[in-house]
């Protein structure tokens, strides 16, 4: 009796450490985007929609922003956003994972790069924090169906966890999360710049 009530207290003590945790996915394909603010780190990311143009390749898209050349470029966003609901608004959390894919989606493999993938942090403590080192990994796009997606997913945060932002922020629930990790098979679903999830995930759309 003892035991039974005992690994009852356990299953509910877990339950209210692990909160409501959720997962949703998104794509908006065939868009030209630049990130206006890509040079700092702080605040959402802005996604500023640009008059369509030709397909490139990153290498090709590289050597045009090296030499200042203003061609756009279609591309596909992929947006994979976690959020973290431990009961009240002050524990609130989330992170992001946004890939820029070169082209209309189609089967393949994309290694994630400083160049086409950023990782989001925030909390309700925590404005939206921007990363593009230490992120590795790679997206395969196994079939595009319709308004779906389907892709597996090995994407991982290889950076350090600081214990000194737990020590100065111990009230703030971000800095109480393991690195960020996303693995396995996922369905994006396609969706426009206006879908309400965006401003939800850190991501801001700007010239809609």
């Amino acid at each position: 009796m003892l035991n039974r009530h005992l690994h009852r207290f356990l299953g509910i003590s877990a339950l209210l450490l692990a909160g409501c945790q959720s997962w949703t996915y998104r794509a908006v394909p065939n868009v030209n985007v630049s990130r206006p603010n890509e040079l700092g780190s702080e605040g959402p990311l802005e996604l500023k929609i640009e008059p369509a143009g030709p397909v490139m390749s990153a290498a090709d898209r590289k050597w045009v922003r090296d030499h200042e050349i203003g061609v756009p470029s279609m591309q596909t966003v992929l947006v994979a956003s976690w959020q973290r609901d431990m009961g009240t608004y002050q524990s609130n959390c989330g992170r992001t994972l946004v890939i820029l894919l070169d082209g209309p989606p189609k089967p393949g493999r994309v290694w994630l790069t400083a160049e086409n993938s950023m990782l989001i942090n925030y909390s309700s403590y925590s404005a939206p924090s921007r990363q593009r080192i230490g992120l590795e990994g790679s997206i395969d796009i196994l079939s595009v169906q319709g308004d779906k997606i389907y892709t597996e997913i090995a994407a991982r945060d290889t950076t350090d966890i600081d214990s000194s932002q737990f020590m100065d922020r111990p009230w703030d629930t971000l800095n109480r999360q393991f690195p960020f990790k996303l693995t396995g098979r996922h369905t994006f679903a396609i969706t426009t710049p206006d879908d309400p999830l965006f401003k939800t995930a850190g991501v801001k759309w700007e010239g809609q």
